[in-house]
Order: C-alpha cells, then structure tokens, then sequence
C-alpha cells in the first residue's frame, strides 16, 4: 500500500505534463480550444479516479480486516504473549468508532506479520512464568498469614508502625515475610507487656475485693522476677506483683517484738499446723471460698477465662497432713456455684501434676515463707510464659522474713514515738491554756474572763457618746433578735466580732494551741434565737481559729419562761456528755452582767466531764465609766 503511494506520486506530474501536450495536440487538430479538451479529460479522470479510489478502499478494508481478524485470533490464542507484545512494543490498538479512532493498519501489521510459532513459544514460556509467579504468591500468602496467626499482636503494632512510617495502605505478603523477626519480636514485647498490665490489673482488682471478702485479713504485695521484651526483643526487668492475703502472721526471728507480741507467740502456729494439733475454723475457709467465688465469677465474665485454686503440695510435709488442711476448702469449693477448677501441684512425684496454664491462679497455702511464696510464682511464671495466666496468693499462716518484721516493728516504733509526742505536745498545749489566761479578769470562785467593750445600757443617767452608742448597737446586732435586726445589720456585726476575737484568741493561745480548744456560745433564752444568734457565728469563728464548735452538741429541750409570766428566764439544756468529757472549753456569752451565765454553765460542763479554760465576751454591762 505504501509503495504504491509513493510511485503514485511520481507519476502524478509526468501524466500531467503529457495531457498538457495531449490537450494541445488535439487541439490544433480537432478545432476544439485545448481548454475544452482539458476539462473533458479532466472529468473523465476524476470519474476514473472515483472508481479506483472505491476499488482500492474495498481492497484496504479487506486488508485492515484480514489483519484485524488475525489478531483477534491471536489475542484469544496468545493473550499473555499478545499483551506483552503490545507492551514493550508501545503499540496504539486503541479502537472508538465514536471518536473516530481507529488502530493504524501498519500497527496491525506488526502484530499479525509474527509467526504463530513465535507465539506459541512465547505463549508457553509465559504460562510457566504465571504459573511460578502464582505458586510463589500462594506461597507467600501462606506464609504471610502463618506469621500473622502465630503473631498476632506482633503484627497489628509492626503494621501500624509501618503505616506511620511509610504511609503505606497496603503492604504486600513479601514485605510481611521479610519482617518476621521483627513482628516475633514485636510480638513477644505486646504480649509480655500485656502480661505485666493484666497482673497489675488483676492485683488491683484482687486488692478491691479483699476489702469486703477478707477485710480483716493481712496483705502483702510483692514483686516476683518477671523478664519481658522490648520492641526488638531484647529481654529487659519487668514488674510483677503479686498481692499475698493472710489470716494470721509469725515470725521466727529474734527481734524486739514489743509492739508485735503476737508475732511471736503465733511461731509455735507452724509445727503445730504440720502436726495436725492446730487447725482452722470453718467460717475462714467459707471466707476464702467467697473470695475465691467472687474472683472466679468476674474473671470469667470480664476475660472469659476459668480461675484455678492451685493448692500447693510442694512442701516437707506428710500429704495426710497437706490433705488435712487443704480439704475443708476443697469441699466447699465443690459445692460453690462457681466457675473455678481445682488443680494440685507438687515437686513430689507422687502427686506431681500440670501447673495451670492460662486464667487466673489463685494458690492456696498453709504456712508460707516468702521464699516459698517467691519460687512458687517464679515456676507458675516460667512453666506457663506463652499462655500468660495471673496469680494471687492466700496464706492461712504468714511467716515475715526478718527484714519485713523488722521494717514492721520500725514503723510502728516510729508511729508511737509520733502518738506520744502528739500526747505530750497536746498535754503541754492544754495546760499553756490554762496558764495564758492566768492575767484575765477573775470572776467570783476563779473562772477567768476576758471582754472587749464597755455595754451602757440606756437606762444610764448620763448621755452616751456617739462611740458608746456604736457599741450599744454593735451588741444588739449581734443578739440577732427576732423582729429587731436586719440580716445586713447582723452581717455587719459578725464582721466586727469575729475578727476581733479571732485575733486575741490567736494572740492569747498560739494558733497551734486553739485546736485543743472547744467553742461553747451560752445558749439564748428561746431556741429560735439561739440558732438566728449562735449557729452562723460559732461555724465562722471555729473555721477561722481551729477551735472545734460545740454548738450541734447543746441541745435546748424547752425554751424559758418570761420572768414576768413567773418563769425563770433560762431554757432548760442538755449536754452531750460523752462529747464534753475531758474537752477543754472556752465560754463565750455576748455580754455579762453579773457573771451568773458563765459560772452557771462552768458547773453545768464540768459536771459534764469538760475542763473550763475561761470565759469570753464582746461587752461587759458597766452604769458608771468609772468603773
């Protein structure tokens, strides 16, 4: 197609110089213009050009579509080697009649000008490099989801790790393969930590419930050599705790048992255990067994896993005597409605048997040492390291080694020097008291008394100043009466009042010394007043000296009578005896006359059991200034 093309467009201008000659020629000889003769010629080329034009269209199509056939037949024969071909040789074979475009037939050409035995070995040669590449991919995704199964943890924390890294949204089988030490090592450092945080929960959790099920149980916690791994795998210390619970203690050292005398008088408790000549009520191990039941019923629930009693046979003692001990709890276990299982171990061969491999391990013990206690985790701990189960211990009898007893008796050494110098620092404290009041004013039979102003009553035959009339109005806001003082009078006095008192009072006793002091506010005549009078004023005062209030613990069971209605004027009171025993109090009355309040409710307390340091008032009632 191509050469013709090429000779056609060399013959183009030969033919035309030829029918230029041709046109002349029969011109001259016919009488017609040369023109004339040209454009018959001319149409009759164009009619022939038509024709040929549509004959060799027809022939190309044939062509283009034998081609075309051809590679159809190729591309369904040869699909592999056909798309490689079409590949590496960029060929265009883009079709899309609706745009109008359609494959080159010198395109064509190359694809349906290749030999079907060149196909064919192409063909073959890619089937097994498909067939290979598939083998491997199967492979590799075996092996990608062994690694994924077996490291579970390992994997989510490398694949999350990668993703923040790379940006990665998938990574590939090969990539997985490749990184299985580092997902193994990942793996064990999850789970190792896990491990750790379980236990710690489940010691916390253990702790909680002893609180209520064991309350009067002793516990002690301690820290068993557990190893875990970092992200590559290296084996580094971690920190597992286990929480002992115990029904009594000993212990066998010589030391200085002055605070802890039943320490040791409970050592002779082991040998008699082992001899059978000491044993245990049954209300302990009913104790122990609600203990057991609560753990075992929330670890189902919450982990889904069973709890195991391990009781521990691994000791010098006869299993006569082991069974003797360990039985009671047996029975009630077994008829417990509870989700826990009973296993034995011993390093006996005889009653050797399986330490328990997942869950929780609550272990069951006699009398334990805390070596014992130790080793016996350590072997939970080693023989069980790929199924991660948690422990807690309960001893019946607890032996403290000697630096626990002595730690023991050093803090309670300690804590009672503490009580005895709080003692004598509050014995000394409360005779100050008694001692900083010694220059106040003397009441008749010795009670001291302190005031801060003079109180002219109006029936005074002289004039008051206008200071004398602000204190006249000073003591009657704070009476608070019924009907007589505004809320922002009263206020207004409180804030006068306490201040003033708080300052002395500190000045008088030392701020350490006012909480060894009891505020007692001589009731009002009416119990409405008292409450309107005393109840805001003695809560402010007490929270701004440290004194401790008194007022919740006088109780008026009957107001007073007017005098003039033939009553006595006081209200009839009660005191909380066992409140005021041994207390040291501080009488407050707003203001004093005579004095009668004061020393009637100084033989009122003391008969209550109370110590009266002195009396306190705003204002003492005075008629002459002289005095």
């Amino acid at each position: 197609m191509d050469d013709f093309s090429g000779s056609f467009g060399c013959f183009v201008p030969i033919m035309g110089c030829i029918l230029l000659i041709f046109c002349m020629c029969v011109g001259e000889a016919t009488g017609v213009p040369p023109f004339g003769i040209f454009m018959i010629i001319v149409f009759a080329v164009i009619i022939i050009g038509i024709i040929c034009i549509c004959i060799y269209s027809r022939h190309e199509n044939k062509i283009y579509k034998k081609h075309e056939d051809r590679i159809k037949t190729i591309q369904k024969k040869y699909s592999l080697a056909y798309k490689k071909f079409v590949r590496e040789n960029r060929i265009d074979i883009e079709r899309n009649p609706k745009m109008g475009k359609y494959p080159k037939l010198s395109e064509l050409k190359k694809i349906s000008n290749r030999d079907d035995t060149t196909w064919e070995q192409e063909e073959k040669k890619l089937k097994k490099e498909k067939e290979e590449q598939e083998r491997i991919r199967k492979e590799n995704e075996k092996t990608a989801k062994a690694i994924k199964d077996k490291y579970p943890d390992g994997f989510e924390n490398w694949e999350h790790i990668e993703r923040l890294l790379h940006s990665f949204y998938f990574i590939d089988d090969q990539k997985i393969i490749e990184s299985e030490r580092s997902i193994a090592a990942r793996d064990k450092h999850v789970k190792s930590e896990q491990w750790e945080k379980r236990q710690s929960d489940f010691s916390d959790e253990c702790y909680k419930i002893s609180k209520s099920s064991l309350s009067s149980y002793g516990r002690y916690y301690y820290d068993i050599p557990f190893t875990k791994y970092d992200v590559n795998g290296r084996a580094i210390s971690g920190e597992y705790q286990v929480w002992q619970f115990f029904c009594d203690s000993m212990c066998l050292e010589e030391l200085d048992y002055t605070y802890y005398k039943e320490k040791k008088e409970n050592s002779s408790w082991g040998a008699e255990l082992k001899n059978k000549t000491r044993y245990y009520n049954p209300n302990v191990y009913d104790r122990i067994a609600k203990f057991i039941k609560v753990i075992a019923d929330l670890y189902l629930e919450d982990k889904g896993a069973t709890t195991t009693v391990l009781f521990n046979y691994d000791k010098d003692w006869s299993k006569d005597s082991l069974d003797y001990h360990y039985n009671p709890l047996r029975t009630i276990l077994a008829k417990e409605e509870t989700k826990a299982h009973i296993v034995c171990s011993s390093s006996n061969e005889n009653y050797n048997a399986k330490i328990p491999s997942s869950g929780a391990i609550i272990v069951f013990d006699i009398v334990t040492e805390n070596d014992e206690l130790k080793r016996l985790c350590e072997k939970i701990i080693s023989q069980a390291e790929g199924s991660h189960p948690v422990i807690a211990y309960i001893t019946l009898l607890k032996a403290y080694d000697k630096a626990e007893m002595q730690e023991l008796i050093d803090k309670e050494t300690q804590r009672q020097a503490k009580i005895r110098a709080e003692q004598e620092k509050e014995e000394n404290a409360k005779k100050n008291l008694m001692y900083a009041v010694s220059s106040w004013h003397s009441m008749y039979g010795g009670l001291h008394f302190h005031y801060f102003i003079n109180y002219y009553p109006t029936t005074c035959d002289f004039d008051a100043t206008e200071e004398e009339w602000s204190d006249r109005w000073l003591i009657w806001n704070f009476k608070n009466s019924l009907g007589k003082t505004s809320v922002s009078d009263h206020e207004s006095a409180l804030q006068q009042v306490i201040p003033m008192i708080t300052n002395f009072l500190i000045e008088t006793f030392g701020e350490d010394s006012l909480k060894y002091l009891v505020l007692f506010c001589i009731p009002a005549s009416k119990k409405i007043n008292n409450v309107r009078r005393y109840e805001d004023f003695s809560n402010r005062l007490c929270n701004a000296t440290g004194m401790v209030n008194a007022f919740d613990h006088v109780t008026i069971i009957k107001d007073a009578e007017e005098k003039h209605l033939g009553g006595s004027g006081d209200c009839e009171v009660e005191l909380d005896k066992d409140f005021f025993k041994d207390k040291y109090v501080l009488i407050f009355d707003d203001l004093i006359t005579k004095g009668r309040s004061m020393l009637k409710y100084q033989s009122k307390l003391t008969s209550a059991g109370a110590k009266i340091v002195a009396g306190i008032s705003i204002g003492k009632t005075k008629h002459h200034r002289d005095e």
